[in-house]
C-alpha cells in the first residue's frame, strides 16, 4: 500500500474543528403550508377561467406536478452522460508545486484507472503533499464505478454505497493512495459524482468544499405511460455504506463557498481570471505570462505542465506569478497546505 503523507481525517478536523461549522448556517425551514384543496381549485378554475378544457387544466396539472418534483420525476429519458463529455478525467494538473488538481469529467466504468493514471503521471514531477478532486458539473449513473473510485483514496471496510439490498465495494486492483483530498462540488454535481463525492468523505478520505450537490443520488424506475411516454421516478436513495441516505436535498459542504454557476463555469474555464463580468459581458482580463513556442517544446520534451512551467519561468524572471482566483479552488489548496505543515510538524516530535 502506497502512503503519500499519510494523514487521516481525523487530523483534518483537530485542525480545523468541526468542519461543518465552517459551512453557512441552514435557513430555518418555512412553515408548512396547509393542505391545499386540489379538486377546489380546480373546479373553480374550470367554472371560471375563459377557454379552458379540461385537458388544458390536467395538462397544467402535470406540468406543475414535474415541474415541482424536478430531478426526482422527469418525463422522458435521461440524458446521457456521454453527451457533455466522454472524458473521464478532463485535467490533470499541479498547483504551489506540491499539489495535485483532478477534474472528473463523468463517472462511469473505467474512472478509478482513469485517476490512478492521471495520478501517476502527475507523480513524474515529484511527490504529492495533497489532491483536489473537482466533481463540479460532473455527473454520471453508475454507482459501482463510484465506489470503485472512491476505493483508491480509503482502505476503510465494508460497504461504501448502498441501494436497496445492493452493496458497492471499493475493491480493485491496484494500490491505495493515502493522500490528503479535497473534494469540490456544486449544484452540478448530480448522481453518482454525488455518490462519490460522499463516500469519500464517509470513507474519512476528504473534504467537501463548494456548494450542496443536486441530490439527484437515486436509482430511478421508469414507467411507459399510455400516451407512449416514459416517466422516470426516483424509487430508491442511494445509501453511504452505514447507511445513511444522500438526501434529495443533495450532499451539504463541509465548508461552504457561495458562488453562482456562471461563476463556478468561468473560473473552471480559466482559474486565474476574475469570475464576475465586466461592462461588456465577459471576465475582466488578468495580466498573465505570454506561452512561447521554448515553452511548448519543454512542455512536449519533459512531459512537465505548462501551467508550472509558465509559473517557474515567471518567478526566475521577476514577474509576477498569477494569482488564483478560484475561491473554492483556493480554500481547498489552503486546506491541504495547512495538513502538510501539520505533518512536517509530527514528523519534528
Amino acid at each position: 500500500m502506497i502512503k503519500f503523507a499519510a494523514i487521516s481525517l481525523l487530523a483534518l478536523h483537530s485542525l480545523i474543528g468541526s468542519s461543518i461549522a465552517l459551512a453557512d448556517e441552514t435557513p430555518p425551514a418555512a412553515p408548512a403550508l396547509k393542505s391545499v384543496p386540489f379538486e377546489e381549485i380546480h373546479r373553480l378554475i374550470r367554472q371560471h377561467l375563459a377557454d379552458t378544457t379540461d385537458e388544458d387544466l390536467n395538462a397544467a396539472a402535470v406540468k406543475g406536478l414535474i415541474e415541482q418534483l424536478k430531478p426526482h420525476v422527469a418525463l422522458g429519458q435521461p440524458p446521457s452522460a456521454a453527451e457533455s463529455t466522454n472524458a473521464l478525467v478532463l485535467k490533470a494538473e499541479r498547483f504551489r508545486k506540491d499539489f495535485g488538481y483532478l477534474r472528473a469529467g463523468v463517472v462511469r466504468p473505467g474512472l478509478r484507472a482513469a485517476l490512478r493514471e492521471a495520478i501517476d503521471k502527475l507523480l513524474e514531477s515529484g511527490p504529492l503533499k495533497g489532491l483536489v478532486i473537482d466533481l463540479r458539473f460532473t455527473g454520471g449513473t453508475d454507482y459501482a464505478a463510484a465506489a470503485q473510485a472512491t476505493g483508491l483514496f480509503t482502505d476503510a471496510e465494508g460497504p461504501l454505497l448502498r441501494i436497496g439490498d445492493k452493496e458497492y465495494l471499493g475493491g480493485g486492483a491496484g494500490e491505495v493512495i493515502l493522500i490528503p483530498v479535497m473534494v469540490l462540488t456544486n449544484g452540478g454535481t448530480s448522481g453518482a459524482a454525488e455518490a462519490f463525492a460522499g463516500s469519500l468523505r464517509h470513507g474519512k478520505a476528504g473534504l467537501l468544499i463548494g456548494s450542496k450537490t443536486s441530490g439527484e443520488a437515486t436509482l430511478y424506475e421508469e414507467f411507459i405511460l399510455s400516451n407512449g411516454q416514459t416517466i422516470r421516478i426516483a424509487s430508491k436513495p442511494v445509501q453511504l455504506g452505514d447507511g445513511t441516505p444522500i438526501a434529495r436535498t443533495g450532499l451539504p459542504p463541509d465548508i461552504q463557498i457561495t458562488t453562482t454557476a456562471a461563476e463556478d463555469r468561468r473560473h473552471l474555464a480559466d482559474p486565474f481570471g476574475e469570475a464576475s463580468a465586466g461592462s461588456s459581458g465577459t471576465p475582466a482580463p488578468v495580466p498573465r505570462r505570454r506561452v512561447t513556442e521554448a515553452d511548448l517544446v519543454r512542455q512536449r520534451r519533459e512531459g512537465v505542465p505548462l501551467q508550472q512551467i509558465i509559473t517557474g519561468a515567471a518567478e526566475q524572471a521577476g514577474e509576477a506569478t498569477p494569482t488564483l482566483k478560484d475561491p473554492a479552488l483556493v480554500r481547498a489548496l489552503d486546506m491541504l497546505k495547512a495538513l502538510s505543515v501539520v505533518q512536517s510538524w509530527k514528523k519534528e516530535k
